[in-house]
């Protein structure tokens, strides 16, 4: 697979996420639909981060040898794995506040 067809599926994977993330904040005039989204972003920024950061301290490791094109890969999977928390996160949250 090349780098552009990954680059693509995390980009429509991407938009199909903050779509739902719009729904969600249409559907709830709630005070408690913010603080959902609020949480479901910071759910996906702490594994943005820790992904970052383990791609950073496999680059630097001087006995894992690392081409540009696999950090290109690993980077886009950390933004997946990013971007699939927060839908992750906004369903259950949005899941859990309608049974409650």
């Amino acid at each position: 697979m090349s780098i552009d067809v990954a680059v693509i599926t995390v980009a429509y994977f991407i938009i199909v996420v903050l779509t739902y993330v719009i729904s969600v904040l249409k559907g709830s005039k709630d005070e408690r639909g913010q603080e959902i989204i609020n949480k479901a972003f910071n759910h996906a920024y702490i594994a943005l981060i820790l992904g970052l950061v383990f791609i950073y301290l496999l680059v630097i490791l001087p006995h894992i040898p690392i081409d540009s094109q696999t950090t290109s890969y690993l980077l886009l999977a950390s933004k997946f794995i990013s971007a699939l928390t927060l839908g992750g996160s906004l369903f259950i949250l949005n899941r859990k506040r309608r049974f409650e």
